[in-house]
């Protein structure tokens, strides 16, 4: 079960580590050039998109875990759990972006794909804050 979890893990990081690449790559093409520095409504685009990445990313993580769980036996979650859409997609965004409060937790194999899911989404979100950092920042700045 643990070696199951662990290549469902790395499946599910490679797959989100590729889809956030080409997000990143076609993300950077809606900026303009540096010169230009009237670009806070392109800014602002840019992070609104980079909010929709980081959402679909949540939900292929809450999907691998739904799937996980339901399909792959690979564990399940304590008490207070129901099986539904929102308690999912809470499990997977507080996980993903390593807040990690809820009220369930996960058992068995689920607990090496929920440690997955928060060091993917950390890098992730690390990832892009960096990338918008390098889009925003003034290039009078580095000019000194």
């Amino acid at each position: 079960m643990i070696i199951n979890s662990f290549i469902i893990s790395i499946i599910f990081s490679l797959i989100v580590m590729i889809f956030h690449f080409f997000s990143i790559k076609e993300l950077k093409k809606l900026m303009p050039d540096k010169e230009d520095h009237n670009h806070f409504l392109r800014s602002a685009l840019i992070f609104g998109l980079l909010l929709t990445v980081h959402t679909l990313e949540v939900l292929l993580f809450q999907l691998t875990i739904f799937l996980g769980s339901n399909f792959f036996s690979l564990g399940r979650f304590t008490a207070k759990f129901t099986e539904n859409f929102s308690d999912y997609f809470y499990y997977a965004i507080s996980t993903y972006s390593t807040l990690g409060l809820t009220e369930f937790y996960p058992t068995e194999g689920l607990k090496v794909l929920s440690g997955f899911g928060s060091l993917i989404g950390f890098s992730m979100i690390t990832w892009s804050a960096t990338f918008f950092y390098s889009l925003t920042k003034d290039s009078s700045s580095s000019k000194s």
